[in-house]
């Protein structure tokens, strides 16, 4: 029976690897090194956001990488402010934000971020903030 294609590159990659002269030079080569994935440390996680527009009510859509954290917590800052302020926890996505206006009626651009959470505490580095205008 005739082996498939797979098959035989895997042949060849073994007997490649098992030969006196292979070296990992040689391997990176012909890209055959084994890819083992490295883990980063919490310390240095750093989600991606992405929220959606608002269309009223002052709701708007997040979705965060979750990067294997259990959940995360958007914040929001608002304008002429350095405090950012708690506004979901989520343990999956997309998480649906709805924030109380500074000034009724009107939209308000704020700035939006997630931090992971690990046995709800914040892990890792807080994700790019991206702007949200909030529509009444």
């Amino acid at each position: 029976m005739a082996t498939g294609a797979f098959e035989r590159l895997d042949g060849w990659v073994k007997r490649i690897r098992v030969d006196p002269a292979y070296t990992d030079e040689i391997g990176a080569l012909f890209r055959i090194i084994p890819a083992s994935p490295e883990l980063q440390p919490l310390s240095e996680l750093k989600p991606v956001i992405k929220a959606g527009e608002s269309f009223g009510g002052y709701k708007f859509e997040v979705n965060v990488t979750r990067m294997g954290a259990e959940a995360f917590k958007v914040q929001i800052q608002r304008k002429g402010s350095e405090e950012w302020q708690d506004a979901a926890f989520a343990t999956k996505n997309p998480v649906d934000v709805t924030i109380t206006p500074t000034t009724a009626g009107e939209p308000e651009r704020i700035l939006v971020r997630a931090i992971l959470l690990k046995n709800n505490e914040p892990v890792g580095q807080p994700s790019d903030p991206t702007f949200v205008t909030a529509n009444p």
